[in-house]
């Protein structure tokens, strides 16, 4: 499938690269129409091996990616790019049905950083867009670091490079996802406060109160731990406090 855009004003300046991925040209239709009106770019697959290709070849800022496909289908896409060196920090949002809980499961521990059901929300989805590129750094945000902001943060045995978007624990270097390392950035800048997933939520994931799964949290929790923790089913670093939410010690 060709690269399709909706209008857009002549000159103006993509902010972000996309790759939309469905096997349905109705949701392919309307992601392209829609996305340009913020000034991002939109490159369009019908299904996984064509989005891998594009992957490849364009290197987007960003995929959103439908679950069920035929050839390919959206968790495999999801596993071949966080297996993929240059591609392994591409942020991804799944593109759900509303009775494939397992999947979305499936797709949290493999390393998407959200999710969004079908059908969706026009506004919501691109909301959930702009949080991912700003957290990414390729929208202005807090993820972007100025000359007067420090770039290197630590707290432990866990240091972060935050220009470089590089992690270190105990010295050893730790492979994050986008959101994976927003999510440690936050708990690094706040050791031994307690925050609950909601709390979580609004703040790293910058959803409004009230909207976004907790599970969303848990599942991103679980795979930070995998990547840090000596043992993560005996967290020290990243600890759960009963009945309030999660807390990063510092000792």
């Amino acid at each position: 499938m060709s690269e399709r855009t909706g209008p857009r004003k002549e000159g103006a300046v993509t902010l972000a690269v996309i790759l939309v991925v469905d096997d349905d040209p109705n949701v392919v239709g309307v992601l392209t129409t829609v996305l340009p009106e913020d000034g991002h770019s939109l490159l369009a697959a019908g299904n996984g091996r064509q989005a891998l290709d594009l992957a490849r070849t364009r290197r987007p800022d960003l995929a959103i990616v439908d679950i069920m496909m035929p050839e390919l289908d959206g968790l495999q896409v999801l596993r071949e790019l966080r297996q993929d060196a240059e591609l392994a920090n591409m942020p991804v949002i799944l593109l759900t049905g509303c009775d494939t809980r397992e999947d979305r499961v499936k797709g949290l521990d493999q390393g998407a950083d959200d999710y969004i059901g079908k059908p969706f929300d026009v506004e919501e989805l691109k909301a959930r867009v702009r949080a991912v590129l700003r957290r990414t750094g390729v929208l202005p945000g807090d993820a972007v670091q100025s000359d007067e902001q420090p770039s290197l943060i630590a707290c432990g045995v866990i240091e972060m490079d935050l220009r470089r978007r590089q992690a270190l624990v105990n010295g050893r270097p730790v492979a994050l996802t986008p959101t994976e390392f927003a999510l440690l950035r936050y708990f690094v800048q706040h050791p031994d406060r307690v925050f609950t997933a909601d709390d979580l939520l609004g703040s790293v994931w910058e959803y409004p109160d009230g909207a976004g799964d907790p599970g969303l949290v848990r599942w991103h929790i679980r795979n930070l731990r995998a990547k840090i923790e000596a043992k993560p089913d005996e967290p020290l670093l990243i600890v759960t406090v009963g009945g309030h939410g999660y807390m990063l010690a510092s000792e």
